[in-house]
């Protein structure tokens, strides 16, 4: 293969920018090859919408694991703060029991 079978598309009579790519062209024995890289971004209107349609759904994800991490940070601190109101104010659900005899730290 010699430098004459590369081929620069974007330098070619008659073509536009979006066929802007390398093209090559190799001889093997009786048949020739072509090979062409696209060096373009595809801009066609499928290629948008499933692009916008995958960042939509990502941050809709992204904001529900959000939502669902801080629920499971903030969940036990607002139980415990009912808790506390509820032992403040000298409501007794279960008389027999307390938070105390389940987690021994709080003693």
């Amino acid at each position: 293969m010699n430098n004459s079978s590369i081929i620069d598309a974007s330098k070619e009579d008659g073509t536009s920018p979006e066929s802007s790519g390398v093209k090559l062209a190799m001889p093997l024995f009786f048949i020739k090859y072509h090979i062409h890289i696209n060096l373009l971004r595809d801009r066609s209107e499928t290629r948008r919408v499933k692009e916008r349609a995958r960042r939509l759904l990502g941050k809709i994800v992204g904001k529900v694991f959000l939502a669902y991490l801080a629920l499971c940070i903030f969940l036990p601190f607002i139980f415990f703060g009912l808790y506390l109101i509820k032992s403040w104010l000298g409501i007794d659900i279960f008389s027999d029991y307390h938070l105390s005899d389940f987690i021994p730290f709080l003693e």
